[in-house]
């Protein structure tokens, strides 16, 4: 059948096209500014050992917090889907009134 020259197809397009990888370095142009991570917001501070009870303490703390951020970003999620579906039935309400039309 012709299943052989799909094959045939599938290999001749891999042969055809630039290989990015042949070039790679050489297309390479080091540019500082952009080859070295900033240091703003990074804690470089030394710490010291950390037991599993220290390290669950403060994993405790974290869910808290996150638990938290996320329960007031869902309710500030909801509170805006229920203002946008007020927006939505207030148009509704509006199209409905135009002239002309049964109500």
């Amino acid at each position: 059948g012709g299943g052989g020259d799909d094959e045939e197809e599938v290999v001749e397009e891999e042969e055809e096209g630039e290989d990015l990888m042949d070039n790679a370095e050489r297309d390479y142009q080091r540019i500082a500014a952009l080859d070295t991570y900033g240091t703003e917001g990074v804690d470089d501070t030394e710490y010291g050992i950390v037991t599993a009870e220290q390290r669950q303490a403060a994993e405790a703390e974290l869910n808290r917090r996150d638990g938290n951020r996320r329960a007031t970003d869902f309710l500030d999620r909801l509170e805006m889907e229920e203002e946008d579906a007020e927006d939505r039935e207030a148009r509704r309400g509006r199209f409905d009134r135009r002239p002309g039309r049964d109500q």
